[in-house]
Parts: structure tokens; C-alpha cells; sequence
């Protein structure tokens, strides 16, 4: 039983060969002049039988192979698998032929005949991207299921700078990624139209809520005033507008490239008087602070004395209130012993 796939495409795989004789003698083959009209009909799987939509009979070759015919039926004439009953037969000729009737076994395919397509335009239905490279498949990803890229599914060094094109990986390609949170980063981009020399107007894309960015710190990455770095002291969402709090040397326009790092809650500064406490509260000297000493040094130098005949020396405070210490002296003015009364 000859063997079709079904639906074929190829003209030359879809002929059904039979061989021609005459009814009144089987010895004798039929000539072309003594045929007439052929007539075919096909019943696929018992059905009914038609006439095929490809009619077509030809003979192989009077001279080498007389007698011997092929029907070439059409795609659709093969389009159901199983058996087909090809029976075929002549009319209006001078001879009449004794009818053939043929089974061919429609499959889904069939090693014989099965030839790779010169162009694969689909892979299950869905058409593939053109090869970058002429013979190599190309396949873009769309999805990938949990665990199938691991550590172990790379091989070592698979994934190198070389490997990888110049600007595939840049800082708008992690725009908004956990990853850039990770490392403290609140915000990239491309700086718009409009930043001022003490205001940086941010990307479209950056956050609309109000001080979202404040006491953060931007640094100028690339563009007009690429390694200028300062801290932002206001932000408006709406306008996405950063205030900054020093003046740019260069201001920024809408090249220049940034990256903010975030900040936190702002400190105030400590105020003159906090300041000055803690230093005169400094202790400078065995228990007694700067305030301590500078009042001493005061009485001793500017302040009131007694007893320079006795040779106890008594230095009194500025208002002549209080004896601040007592200093013995010997004959060559020499300090034997020192008493501090109130140093405060």
C-alpha cells in the first residue's frame, strides 16, 4: 500500500502510480491515442466516492515505461488520514482499460519523505525573531520559571565585560530596581529643562510626594556639571524641583546626568551658647575647668592682693568680695605653698 502524508505540499509525493492495459488484452498496454478520458474517483475511509480535485494523469514514459500512469491529486484530495481507494478508469476512447483500484494510506508523516525546511519561520505556531547571526536561532526570553537560572546553571566566566555590549547596562537600566535601595540610592536620571544655581529640577520619573528626597545628597554623575556633589534642603513633588543647599558652581541643564543618596532626619546645628558652655565646662586641669582657671588667672594678674609684706600673698576677685587663693612666698619670691579658696 503506497504511503502519503497528509495534506502534502510537494506536487512530485502526492502521484498515484497504476499501470494501463487493455480489457480485451492484458497483454496489450494502452496508447495515448486509444485512452480518451480519464475518469477518477477517491472514497476517503469508506465514504462515498468523488471525483478529487486534482485530475491530473500522466503517463511516465511511452518509450522506456509503457503503460505505466500516475494520478496526481491535489493537497486537499489528501487531507483526511487513513485509507483512500483511489479508482480509476478511461471514457470516449478507442480502447477501454480494465479499471484499477488502489489504497493509499494517508499518514501524518513519514520518514521517507521528511526534509528540513530550508527557513524555520515558527517554533510551536509562534513566528521567531530574525537570526542576528545567519544559522544561529535566535530566542528573546520573556519568561523564565523560578529556578531554572542558578549559580550552578551558568558556567564559570559564560557572562563576561567582553560578552556584554557597551551601554546594555547602565544606571536607567536599574531605574526604580530594589537593588539600587540596596545601596542607598533614592533616585537617578537625567536632570529636565529649568534647574537654577541653587535648585536641581529631577526627572519626570522621579517621586511626586513632597520632601521625598530632602537631606539627601545628589551628585552630578555626568552632562553639564559632571563631579559637582551637594545636599538637598527642599523638594517639591509637583514641580519635581530639588532645593540645594549650597550654589552650584556649574548649573546643571538637561544633560547632566545625577544620583541621590538618601538622607536622614536633619540635626540642628548646636547654638553659640551650647557651644560656649561646653567649652569653659572643659576640664583643663586637675578638676578644674576652663572657666575655673581663666577666673584665677584674672585675680592673679588683674585683681586685688594683701600680705606682700608677710610673705603670704592673698589674690582677691575683681569686685573685692572674695579671696579667689593664697600663694606663700619666701625671701626670693619663690612659691612654697598655694591655696585656692573659690575658684568660681
Amino acid at each position: 500500500m503506497q504511503r502519503i502524508v497528509q495534506s502534502e505540499s510537494t506536487a512530485a509525493r502526492r502521484r498515484v502510480y497504476f499501470t494501463a492495459v487493455k480489457v480485451d488484452d492484458v497483454t496489450d498496454d494502452l496508447v495515448t491515442a486509444e485512452i480518451g478520458t480519464w475518469v477518477v474517483k477517491i472514497s476517503k475511509n469508506g465514504a462515498d466516492a468523488a471525483a478529487p480535485s486534482g485530475s491530473t494523469v500522466t503517463e511516465v514514459d511511452s518509450t522506456d515505461f509503457p503503460g505505466l500512469w500516475y494520478w496526481e491529486g491535489n493537497a486537499a484530495d489528501f487531507d483526511t488520514l487513513g485509507v483512500l481507494l483511489v479508482r480509476i478508469t478511461n471514457t470516449s476512447g478507442s480502447k477501454v482499460m480494465r479499471s484499477r483500484s488502489i489504497l493509499v494510506h494517508v499518514v501524518a508523516s513519514d520518514s521517507i519523505y521528511v526534509t528540513p525546511p530550508a527557513d524555520i519561520k515558527k517554533v510551536d505556531g509562534t513566528a521567531i525573531p530574525t537570526p542576528t547571526t545567519a544559522g544561529v536561532l535566535r530566542v528573546d526570553v520573556k519568561a523564565m520559571e523560578t529556578g531554572v537560572l542558578t549559580n550552578t546553571a551558568i558556567a564559570s566566566d559564560a557572562i563576561s565585560a567582553a560578552k556584554v555590549a557597551d551601554g546594555t547596562i547602565d544606571l536607567a537600566t536599574f531605574a526604580a530596581d530594589a537593588l539600587l535601595s540596596a545601596f542607598g540610592i533614592a533616585n537617578m536620571g537625567t536632570a529636565q529643562a529649568g534647574s537654577t544655581g541653587t535648585t536641581l529640577k529631577l526627572a519626570n520619573a522621579a517621586s511626586s510626594s513632597d520632601d521625598r528626597y530632602l537631606n539627601g545628597v545628589v551628585l552630578i554623575t555626568g552632562g553639564t556639571g559632571a563631579g559637582q556633589i551637594n545636599q538637598i534642603s527642599d523638594y517639591v513633588g509637583a514641580t519635581r524641583v530639588a532645593s540645594v543647599a549650597q550654589t552650584w558652581a556649574t548649573t546643571p541643564d538637561a544633560t547632566s546626568v545625577y544620583v541621590i543618596y538618601a538622607g536622614g532626619a536633619a540635626s540642628s546645628a548646636p547654638s553659640a551658647a551650647t557651644v560656649a558652655t561646653e567649652v569653659w565646662a572643659k576640664v583643663l586641669e586637675g578638676s578644674h575647668t576652663s572657666a575655673d582657671l581663666m577666673r584665677l588667672f584674672a585675680s592673679a594678674l588683674l585683681a586685688m592682693a594683701s600680705g606682700w609684706s608677710t610673705g603670704t600673698l592673698v589674690f582677691r576677685d575683681l569686685a573685692n568680695t572674695k579671696n579667689r587663693f593664697v600663694s606663700v612666698v619666701d625671701e626670693d619670691v619663690g612659691r612654697t605653698s598655694l591655696s585656692i579658696l573659690d575658684a568660681t
